[in-house]
């Protein structure tokens, strides 16, 4: 095509001829082409491409009119030809408006849309008031006018063709590089040809066509190259990151409107308009800024109602899966301590009745032993009662990549405490306005299941007693070793609440039931309270004994005071610890 350009004379009719004839074959392959990306390309995509088909088919109708208006030497085809262009770039600033949509993901259409147009009104601005002269004087006015739009239109799109480049991942701006690339010497193009037209620079045909089918070529790449993977914006990322920053539009404005106010009024002072001009586009640009700031509140307020439905949802479904493993953990629980507790009297009725079928010698001399024997299989009994009571309900266990293990072990650190806590913590104070609670739980901690298990439980009534009670403010829950030793586990919770006299006559069920479970975890508990002086419940497990935050001795039923039962006593003559009898005791 530059070659057969270089030989037509020159004039107006074979300059156009020669640029319709090269246009002609890439159109054609960029409308096939667009139609396959429609086709093929994901949904959301299809209004972008059918702002390309149309575009190409306006320009098709403009190269058709422009071939036969410079064959037949029509002026009127020729206006037709310039009428398709002006269309033809309309469309093409609808599809660059329709990715900057796409690639924005859940922002406002509206705030893209103001800033599209203050972009137009703020980069096309200098460019009108440098060509709206030169365009006036040009004798092909048909030709100069479309070219001149097209030049004034064109430093808004390459601000929309950057803004589209940011928000692209980086592995997904290929095909926005092409339509950079587009645009960028698209610009450069027809900047030549209204150069050409207007007699502001004498280029020869081959150079205009050869910069022509740059143009036409990268614009048939586009949709050839976009099928395969088209960019997926701002719509890959969260809701959070999807708020917007700061914007560079003003920064532009206020680098380009003061250059522009000094080139009207100090050094040119043409054309005579170029004052009314200058109040007309400062008075757009603020007007937009206002508007843009009403559309971006109404945006950032959408988005972060968006995220407070999400933390809502995403707390609802915590609580509900804490709800169902506890229901779980329930009915597991019952049964197998169903089935333990059954074979453990099984054989506890089988000892007996087998030290009571005996002879007597035979049986006074195997007697401790089935006494023994007798007492170890209830105090096994026992022991698996308040281990199952200790799980029901029971907190979450921890995710594969937390410490969990196939046995239902569970680590009992933050990744198993701060989710179980924090999930039934939200469902008791549900609003933060009200009641803020902060859950500390000390990092590095490895518990075994059982002290996981008992410390979540008093913690749990704690909050429980809180919400109930103590009207606070704020509650503040902490699981971490003890200062003063090196061994336990201490659990605390505290509120600013209303408080009460912590006598001894104040054990409700909630402070007997924590007291069971501190207890159960070899430790004790203290409730520290005083009327308008908020609570403290401090908890020491697996503590030593001789240690004052340890457990009291004998505070069990077998302990002093409590009843005792033949066999409870150790080797060492100590208090045995309760355990449940499965049968009564047989004579002697």
């Amino acid at each position: 095509m530059v070659a057969w350009s270089a030989t037509l004379p020159p004039g107006r009719d074979p300059y156009v001829l020669a640029h319709a004839v090269s246009a002609a074959p890439y159109l054609a392959v960029t409308a096939a082409c667009a139609g396959r990306a429609r086709r093929l390309g994901p949904p959301a995509y299809r209004g972008f491409w059918a702002c390309w088909l149309a575009a190409c088919a306006a320009s098709g109708a403009a190269t058709a009119s422009a071939i036969a208006g410079a064959t037949a030497h029509n002026h009127a085809l020729l206006a037709v030809d310039a009428a398709f262009l002006v269309v033809a770039s309309v469309f093409w600033t609808s599809a660059t408006i329709r990715m900057v949509r796409l690639l924005a993901g859940r922002r406002s259409m509206s705030v893209d849309l103001v800033d599209a147009v203050t972009a137009l009104v703020v980069l096309g601005a200098p460019a009108l008031l440098f060509v709206a002269e030169p365009v006036s004087r040009a004798d092909e006015t048909i030709f100069a006018v479309p070219f001149a739009a097209s030049v004034v239109l064109a430093p808004g799109v390459l601000y929309l063709m950057v803004v589209n480049l940011v928000h692209a991942a980086p592995g997904e701006r290929a095909t926005l590089g092409l339509g950079m690339a587009l645009g960028v010497w698209f610009s450069v193009s027809i900047t030549m040809q209204l150069a050409r037209v207007v007699g502001e620079a004498d280029l020869d045909l081959p150079v205009m066509v050869a910069a022509h089918v740059v143009t036409m070529s990268l614009m048939t790449a586009l949709p050839l190259w976009a099928h395969r993977r088209p960019p997926a914006g701002l719509g890959r990322l969260p809701v959070e990151r999807q708020v917007r920053g700061s914007s560079p539009m003003p920064y532009l404005a206020l680098a380009v409107l003061p250059a522009l106010a000094v080139y009207v009024l100090v050094v040119r002072r043409q054309p005579a308009w170029g004052v009314e001009f200058l109040v007309v586009v400062l008075l757009v640009v603020v007007a937009l800024g206002a508007v843009r700031h009403t559309a971006l509140m109404g945006e950032s307020r959408r988005l972060y109602g968006e995220l407070g439905r999400m933390a809502e949802e995403r707390r609802r479904l915590i609580v509900d899966m804490v709800q169902a493993l506890e229901a779980d953990r329930c009915r597991t629980a019952t049964e197998l301590h169903a089935q333990v507790v059954w074979l453990l009297a099984a054989m506890g009725t089988t000892v007996q009745s087998a030290y009571a079928a005996l002879p007597a010698d035979a049986a006074l001399t195997l007697r401790e032993t089935f006494v023994q024997t007798h007492g170890e299989l209830g105090d096994r009994a026992e022991q698996f009662r308040r281990l199952m009571l200790a799980t029901r309900p029971r907190m979450p266990v921890a995710a594969p990549d937390g410490g969990g293990s196939a046995d239902g072990e569970a680590a009992g650190d933050d990744r198993v405490l701060v989710p179980a806590l924090t999930a039934y913590a939200s469902e008791l104070f549900p609003d933060p306005d009200e009641c803020r609670v902060e859950i500390h739980v000390e990092p590095g901690l490895e518990l075994d299941w059982r002290t996981t298990t008992v410390a979540y439980h008093i913690a749990r009534e704690a909050l429980l007693n809180t919400a109930r009670h103590a009207r606070a403010s704020a509650v503040a829950v902490r699981v971490a070793a003890p200062a003063d030793g090196p061994g336990g586990l201490v659990v605390e919770v505290s509120d600013d609440g209303v408080g009460f006299e912590a006598g001894p006559g104040e054990r409700g069920s909630g402070l007997a039931l924590m007291e069971l479970f501190a207890e159960l975890g070899g430790g004790r508990l203290r409730v520290e309270s005083a009327p308008g002086q908020g609570t403290r419940v401090r908890g020491v497990l697996n503590a030593d004994p001789a240690d004052p935050g340890g457990p009291a001795p004998g505070r069990g039923p077998g302990g002093p005071g409590g009843p005792q039962t033949p066999g409870d006593d150790g080797p060492a003559g100590e208090p045995r610890r309760p355990h449940l009898r499965l049968v009564a005791s047989g004579p002697g």
